[in-house]
């Protein structure tokens, strides 16, 4: 069996060991029993190595109990409930993350590990495929980002990047706060060099109209609507509904992302109707199918529309609006 070789952590073991045996009995009485060979393999393949840099590059900071222990208390939880089996190589390529970045660990190292964890949930709820090419952006960039709050802000642009498009706003306010070569380095990361400002603000990558993507789906197929739903416009904001579930949707070049929202409904005249697909008609000499368009808006540079037979939103980019 894997044992632990690392002689300081050895000793931080055997010096906590009735500690990390209650900390396992506690999470059996909730959970049951784990395998401990499963337990022994994290251990050694995965918090060990995140452990020993930690400490081989800051002795001084006295810091392997406290992130064994945070460390070794969440993979107990992840176990539990299947996660870390469910989804190994995303936790084991992201927990790899720590190893490269002792130094966000020698102060505070539950903030950057409970970040990590918490971003592997929403890109895994809103952009699963995106969740491996998201950790590997945070592999090339952690060893240059100078503090936690760098982790975390380059953590949630790359989330945007990633397809997150409800994490625009903030994202963007992280982006402006960063020194020019952090800046630089995530741009870099992301294959984004020579990107201004101004080019991350814009909607879509130009200002030509063209059929993006589709959006939304039936729930018994993981999407999020039972009947055909509508979008309408709050506030200048685009949200959608099939009277049941009410979602604020959010929209951009990087991605999509439906958030609940409270009930709300849709009051669309059939003029008000016909008046916007005449404008989209006639600004992007596209022809839409208006026999069977239930519902229909145009803001910041998009354009969404719904049919009466589908559970999909159609998504175009309209730079005109």
């Amino acid at each position: 069996m894997e044992k632990v070789t690392y002689k300081p952590l050895i000793e931080v073991l055997k010096k906590h060991n009735e500690l990390y045996n209650g900390l396992y009995k506690q999470c059996e009485m909730t959970y049951g029993p784990i395998p401990s060979e499963l337990i022994t393999k994290w251990v050694v393949n995965s918090i060990e190595p995140i452990v020993k840099n930690m400490h081989e590059r800051f002795p001084e900071s006295n810091n392997i109990h406290p992130v064994f222990e945070i460390l070794y208390t969440r993979i107990l939880k992840l176990l539990a409930n299947k996660s870390a089996i469910s989804y190994e190589n995303e936790y084991k390529k992201a927990w790899a993350i720590l190893e490269k970045a002792p130094h966000l660990l020698t102060h505070n190292p539950g903030l950057p590990i409970r970040a990590l964890d918490a971003a592997l949930l929403k890109i895994r709820a809103y952009a699963p495929k995106e969740t491996i090419r998201w950790i590997m952006r945070m592999t090339r960039a952690v060893p240059n980002l100078q503090s936690t709050d760098e982790f975390l802000k380059a953590g949630r642009i790359f989330a945007w990047f990633s397809g997150l498009a409800h994490l625009k706003e903030n994202a963007l306010t992280d982006f402006k706060s960063l020194s020019q070569p952090t800046k630089e380095l995530i741009l870099s990361t992301a294959g984004f060099d020579g990107f201004t400002i101004d080019k991350l603000e814009q909607t879509w990558h130009n200002k030509e109209n063209y059929f993006h993507e589709t959006a939304g789906g039936f729930k018994g197929f993981n999407g999020p609507f039972r009947k055909p739903p509508k979008v309408t416009l709050i506030d200048d904001k685009i949200f959608a509904t099939d009277s049941n579930n009410h979602f604020a949707f959010f929209v951009d070049r990087f991605g999509h992302s439906f958030l609940p929202a409270p009930k709300f409904e849709v009051n669309l005249s059939s003029q008000a109707l016909k008046n916007a697909i005449a404008l989209f008609s006639k600004k992007s000499r596209t022809s839409l199918p208006e026999s069977n368009i239930s519902s229909m808006v145009i803001a910041n540079q998009t354009a969404v529309f719904t049919l009466d037979n589908s559970h999909l939103l159609y998504i175009f980019s309209h730079p005109d609006s």
